[in-house]
């Protein structure tokens, strides 16, 4: 396999890392969405276990598992956990971890793991969001695995074409200046009533890209099936992905989408689903969290043979564009902010 240069030196870093710290030392690696962590990830793992050391890799659910082919070397923490307290094995040399940033503010938290370990074993974290929605949680992060080594700036991954800019389409639907925030988050009832008085203008929306790969990310779960019905009754066909939807439906639903049928979903094509033909995404799901935007619009920037669009029906876009380190055009922000009136409060 030819690596790209971030990747060897990630690889190569890491390596320097093992040898070089004590046990219980922690390194985290930053980059882009759809850039290839998985590929260090595997190839480090490689050169850690031909060294004679046991290795592991952290995957915080059972879907980011499943994607590697549940390899008996990848589990969850909570699998982990379970085994460790069992006695069924023991702490490896080498922990890598998956998705590093769940390690605050999380029910997916690898911290236990980092005590029940910090004698035996080094850590090593890949992530694309090196910070949590508050300072307090972006710090708490920096406490745990020290200041993070950035293999790849975002800018340099477009000039190299290593990943792929959608084209930006602003559809002001809801201004969610004018939702309700509790705790950092927009609250769901406000972002549910809002979303309600537009579910025409949002379903003419999904009819101007049909015959595209799309997907409307929507507040919460009574939103997404009360769009559902709306899509039902006005005869046009979709699927739905919630928190609870089995395997092999879902499965089925996102194949259904590969043949150019809308899927809805909450958390849009949350960590560990990989859809890189996707074309078009329909952000109707209002967020204050950088890592939950970012999450989302990174799913559109996997390379592909085909045009990608991103829609914005709120302000998502012009509250977390810095993310993009100038990588949206500045007009693109100011043509938000016409449409909604003005700059956000926010």
């Amino acid at each position: 396999m030819q690596l790209r240069p971030y990747q060897q030196y990630g690889i190569e870093d890491a390596l320097e890392f093992l040898r070089t710290s004590p046990v219980g030392a922690r390194r985290m690696y930053v980059a882009p969405t759809g850039t290839g962590k998985g590929v260090i990830q595997r190839c480090l793992r490689e050169k850690i276990v031909g060294a004679g050391y046991r290795c592991i890799l952290l995957a915080p659910n059972r879907e980011i598992a499943r994607n590697w082919g549940s390899p008996d070397w990848v589990m969850t923490p909570v699998r982990f956990r379970n085994q460790l307290e069992r006695g069924a094995i023991v702490p490896p040399e080498v922990i890598l971890v998956d998705e590093a940033h769940h390690d605050v503010g999380s029910n997916i938290s690898y911290g236990d793991i980092f005590l029940m370990c910090a004698t035996s074993t080094r850590f090593i974290g890949f992530t694309a969001t090196p910070f949590r929605g508050t300072p307090k949680g972006t710090q708490a992060l920096r406490e745990l695995w020290g200041k993070p080594v950035w293999l790849l700036r975002l800018p340099e991954a477009c000039k190299n074409g290593w990943i792929q800019l959608p084209s930006v389409v602003i559809e002001p639907l809801v201004d969610d200046d004018k939702l309700v925030v509790q705790n950092g988050e927009f609250v769901i009832k406000s972002a549910n009533a809002a979303t309600a008085d537009r579910l025409e203008a949002l379903a003419d929306l999904v009819r101007q890209f049909l015959g595209t790969r799309q997907i409307v990310a929507l507040p919460s779960t009574q939103g997404t099936l009360a769009f559902g019905r709306y899509l039902e009754d006005a005869g046009i066909e979709h699927r739905i992905v919630l928190q609870n939807t089995p395997p092999a439906e879902r499965t089925e639903a996102y194949e259904a989408c590969k043949n150019g049928v809308p899927l809805l979903q909450i958390r849009i094509l949350s960590e560990g689903v990989d859809f890189p033909w996707l074309e078009t995404l329909i952000d109707a799901r209002p967020t204050m969290s950088p890592v939950l935007w970012l999450q989302t619009f990174g799913r559109l920037t996997r390379p592909w043979d085909c045009e990608k669009t991103y829609v914005c029906t709120n302000r998502n876009l012009e509250r977390h564009a810095y993310l993009l380190e100038g990588a949206v055009p500045p007009q693109v922000i100011s043509e938000s902010q016409k449409a909604f009136g003005g700059p956000s409060i926010r």
